[in-house]
């Protein structure tokens, strides 16, 4: 990336600076600043969202969606990307245990593969053992929930879920 200092004549001006990135592109003066420390190029979050486009967010994590005749597990960009898994639904019927648990990390058992994972930090993917597969999607050590499944690709859900006894709740309590 180089920094350019050019008026209309070619030659360096003082005052307003422009940042032309890898492609050409011209960033303006309040880009500046955040394309010198390798940050995101955009300075505030004016979409609404939460911040930049394609940036991980330390509060974003999959999203378990309740809906009438399943629990949708929709998984952002980035997890998506991590753990080679789509977004996907679990039928009710196929949940067989339910458990809300405020520490996540010792549920957690096997070898991830694929996934990304830092201890205590973040995991996403796929958790392999001796006899069956586990898809974890973690964040911290905030709360989450476990869920036992039938006639699924995974035997188990582990997630961090701010609304996890309401997840207990729904499975316990019928449909």
């Amino acid at each position: 990336m180089a920094v350019a200092d050019h008026g209309r004549s070619g030659a360096a001006v003082s005052g307003t600076r422009t940042v032309t990135g890898a492609f050409g592109e011209k960033r303006g003066p309040a880009m500046l600043r955040a394309c010198q420390v390798g940050a995101t190029a955009e300075p505030d979050d004016t979409r609404g969202d939460g911040g930049a486009r394609g940036q991980w967010h330390p509060g974003s994590m999959a999203e378990l969606l309740l809906q009438p005749d399943s629990l949708s597990v929709r998984l952002g960009r980035w997890e998506r990307f991590g753990s080679f898994q789509g977004n996907f639904d679990i039928p009710w019927d196929d949940i067989v245990h339910a458990e809300a648990v405020t520490d996540m990390w010792p549920r957690v058992r096997g070898w991830r593969w694929p996934g990304i994972g830092i201890p205590h930090v973040i995991l996403v993917g796929r958790m392999r053992y001796r006899g069956g597969e586990d898809f974890c999607a973690l964040l911290g050590t905030k709360p989450g929930i476990v869920l036992e499944l039938k006639d699924q690709p995974y035997d188990r859900l582990l997630a961090t879920a701010p609304h996890a006894s309401h997840i207990v709740r729904r499975v316990t309590q019928g449909h």
